[in-house]
C-alpha cells in the first residue's frame, strides 16, 4: 500500500520530473530485457564495464540519473542499442505487403520461425501489413523474401489440389 505522503509527491512533482522517471525507468527496463536475452548478470555487466556490483545495483534501481555517456558505455559492452529514437525506429521497420496471404496459412508459425533465427528481429505487428522491425534489415528481407516463396509454392500446391476433381 503506498503511503499518502508518497501520492502526494507524485501528485504534486513536476511534469519533467515525471518525464525523467518515466523515460529512466524505460531505460532500465531495456537494460534489463537485454540482459536477459543475453543471460548475463548484472554481476557480468559490472566486471565487463570495470564496476561494483552495487554501483550497476544503484544504476539500476530507478533513482540513478543514467547519462548518455554511461547509457553509450553500456551500450558497447552488451553490442546492442539501448536507446532508439524515432527516426532511428522508423528505418529500421521494414514493411511487407501481405496481400498474397490467403486464408488457412499459418503465418505466425513462420514469423515465429524467423524470430527464432535472427535476435536483431525486435517487433511484428500483424495488420494489413505486417512490420518486422530489424536491425539488419537486408538480411531479414533476404529471409522473409525466402519465406515468401515457400507460402506461395505451399499455396499453388493447395490450389492444385482443390482444382483437381474428386476421385470417384
Amino acid at each position: 500500500m503506498q503511503s499518502n505522503r508518497f501520492q502526494r509527491a507524485c501528485l504534486t512533482a513536476d511534469p519533467e520530473y515525471k518525464i525523467n522517471v518515466r523515460k529512466n525507468l524505460a531505460v532500465i527496463e531495456q537494460i534489463y530485457a537485454i540482459l536477459d536475452e543475453k543471460c548475463w548478470s548484472q554481476k557480468q555487466l559490472a566486471t565487463a564495464l570495470g564496476k561494483s556490483e552495487s554501483e550497476i545495483s544503484k544504476w539500476l534501481s530507478g533513482t540513478h540519473n543514467l547519462t548518455l555517456l554511461t547509457i553509450s558505455r553500456i551500450e558497447a559492452i552488451l553490442g546492442t542499442d539501448i536507446l532508439i529514437t524515432p527516426k532511428q525506429a522508423q528505418q529500421r521497420v521494414i514493411p511487407v505487403k501481405t496481400d498474397y496471404i490467403r486464408s488457412g496459412v499459418d503465418i505466425g508459425k513462420y514469423i515465429n520461425a524467423i524470430r527464432a533465427q535472427h535476435e536483431h528481429v525486435a517487433q511484428v505487428s500483424i495488420g494489413s501489413n505486417q512490420f518486422l522491425t530489424s536491425s539488419k534489415p537486408t538480411d531479414f528481407h533476404a529471409k522473409w523474401e525466402q519465406i515468401k516463396e515457400q507460402l506461395n509454392n505451399k499455396l499453388e500446391i493447395k490450389d492444385d489440389q482443390e482444382d483437381q476433381p474428386a476421385a470417384a
